[in-house]
C-alpha cells in the first residue's frame, strides 16, 4: 500500500514507515506515544474531522486520542494532521494524561500565577503549564528561555516529548538507572541528558528500539 507515512504492525511492534517525508511531525509522535500508553480501539462511525477520513493510516488513532479528551480539533472541524505542534501544547496533551482535578489546577495555578501571568498564553496552555511546573515536568528557568524562539512559542520536539512523558509517568528515577544503547543508525544525535529516558520508553514498548522504516529515531 503507498502511503506518506505508513503503521505497520510487526513482531508486536508498530513500525512508521516513511515515504516522501525525511522527518515525523510531532503531532504524530503524541498521537503514537499516548495510544500506547492508553490503549487504541477500533473507532467506527462517521468521520470526526474533515481532513481524516477513515482511510487516514492513523484515523483511529486520531479518534481514540480525541475520544479520551486528550486531544481536539479545531473549531472548522479540522485535526490539521500534518501541522507541528508548540511546547506549551505538547504539555497540554502530556498533561491531560495525568488527570488532575480542576480543583487541584486551581491551587497549581494560583501558586505558579505571579510567574505565569508573565507569559502570554492562553487559560488551558497555563493550566498545563501550572500543572507541568507542579509536577516537576518543567522548571521556570526552562520556560523563560526555551518556551518562545524569535517571540513565538517553539516547536516541540520527539526527544522533549519522550522527557516529559516519562516525568508524568513518575518514572523518571527509575529510567535514569537505565543503560542507553541504541540500535538507531542516528542515535549519536540523541542528548546524552535524554538517552535513559528514550531507553525506558523502548523498554515498555512505548518507542520502538529500530526506529523508523530507515532506521533512524529523529530526535
Amino acid at each position: 500500500m503507498h502511503c506518506e507515512l505508513c503503521i505497520v504492525k510487526k513482531g508486536g511492534y508498530v513500525l512508521l514507515i516513511k515515504k516522501g517525508y525525511k522527518e515525523i511531525t510531532i503531532i504524530f509522535s503524541i498521537i503514537f506515544i499516548l495510544s500506547f500508553c492508553m490503549g487504541s480501539t477500533k473507532a467506527y462511525g462517521e468521520d470526526m474531522f474533515k481532513d481524516v477520513n477513515k482511510r487516514h493510516w492513523a484515523h483511529d488513532y486520531i479518534q481514540d486520542m480525541v475520544n479520551l479528551g486528550l486531544m481536539d480539533g479545531y473549531s472548522d472541524g479540522t485535526f490539521r494532521p500534518n501541522d507541528k505542534v508548540n511546547t506549551a501544547d505538547v504539555l497540554v496533551y502530556v498533561t491531560r494524561l495525568m488527570n488532575i482535578s480542576q480543583d487541584e489546577v486551581k491551587d497549581m495555578r494560583k501558586k505558579y500565577d505571579t510567574f505565569i501571568s508573565k507569559i502570554d498564553l492562553t487559560e488551558e496552555r497555563k493550566d498545563g503549564l501550572a500543572i507541568a511546573l507542579s509536577k516537576g515536568l518543567v522548571t521556570e528557568k526552562f520556560v523563560e528561555n526555551s518556551l518562545f524562539e524569535k517571540g513565538s512559542l517553539r516547536y516541540a520536539t520527539k526527544i522533549e516529548l519522550s522527557v516529559y512523558l516519562v516525568r508524568a509517568m513518575g518514572m523518571e528515577e527509575e529510567a535514569k538507572k537505565k543503560a542507553a544503547i541504541f540500535f538507531y543508525k542516528d542515535a549519536e544525535i540523541i542528548p546524552v541528558e535524554a538517552r535513559p529516558y528514550v531507553k525506558f520508553l523502548i523498554d515498555k514498548g512505548i518507542l520502538n528500539e529500530k526506529g523508523d522504516g530507515e532506521g533512524l529515531f529523529n530526535p
